[in-house]
């Protein structure tokens, strides 16, 4: 059995490495779907812990996600880029803060 955090990294990391993917090859509809996935990963995660800084960064990286999904749509590839690594801070920026276990 897993837990819904492992469950919930799995999916992340799946999502993340997708989304690039999906930038370099311009697989465009590709990197939209995992974007809006990870965006929603980071909604639910909002309620893996109940400190106010937590929340802030997953509503943070959520939102970041579908502002994601809209550059992608655009098949902009510096700008998604961009967008993408903006995400990847904030990841790291909460992991850095609460550790790789949420």
């Amino acid at each position: 059995n897993f837990t819904a955090t492992e469950v919930m990294s799995s999916c992340a990391a799946l999502s993340f490495g997708g989304i690039k993917a999906g930038i370099l090859d311009e697989s465009w509809d590709d990197a939209v779907i995992k974007a809006w996935i990870l965006a929603e990963m980071a909604n639910a995660n909002q309620f893996q812990n109940a400190h106010a800084d937590y929340k802030k960064l997953a509503s943070q990286m959520s939102e970041q996600c579908i502002d994601l999904a809209k550059t992608l749509k655009k098949h902009d590839a510096k700008a998604s880029m961009e967008k993408f690594s903006a995400i990847g801070k904030t990841c790291g920026a909460c992991h850095d803060q609460f550790g790789k276990k949420h």
